[in-house]
């Protein structure tokens, strides 16, 4: 399922999957956006230029998740140019961590330099209401018992943004 792909296979599958995109609208976004639990309808806001289902990209898997649509849409939020993925891809889903952060190696391969996620998870502060926006910064890892990481796309080094929807023991101490 392209777990072991080496970096020049798996940059020929972001390629791919990058014409793909570019055969439907040359549009580059400045960010990415990933909508997850309860953001989904704000695709909905985006003055789309453009509006992809996962499953008709090259190398892209579904979205599964209830209320996660599964669709790229490509177009302008805010007076800026996005490309948001309309629905989380979870690792509880059976994917790799490789398959989960795929689609974000694509949307910097199409121009977006800035990527703000979002995600309805749990916390252990008092002082935190539901609904609350809060900014996390938190560690590298390539397995979500390693918590969850915010760092920059960086397709050349294998670097990649994951995370998971869950408290891990180190989050919680």
């Amino acid at each position: 399922r392209g777990w072991r792909l080496t970096l020049s296979e798996q940059w020929t599958q972001i390629e791919e999957a990058r014409a793909f995109i570019r055969s439907k609208t040359d549009f580059e976004p400045e960010f990415g956006l990933i909508l997850g639990t309860g953001l989904g309808e704000l695709g909905a806001k985006i003055d789309t230029v453009s509006s992809i289902a996962y499953g008709e990209i090259p190398h892209f898997v579904k979205a599964t998740g209830l209320g996660h649509d599964g669709n790229l849409i490509i177009g302008t939020l805010g007076g800026k140019t996005v490309v948001a993925m309309q629905g989380r891809l979870h690792y509880y889903e059976g994917y790799t961590m490789k398959e989960i952060t795929f689609p974000l190696r694509v949307m910097n391969a199409l121009g977006a330099k800035e990527l703000v996620m979002s995600s309805a998870v749990g916390g252990m502060n008092v002082h935190l209401d539901r609904g609350d926006i809060v900014v996390t910064s938190i560690g590298a890892g390539n397995s979500p018992a390693e918590c969850c990481t915010a760092a920059p796309i960086q397709p050349a080094t294998g670097r990649s943004a994951v995370g998971s929807g869950y408290e891990t023991r180190m989050s919680v101490e």
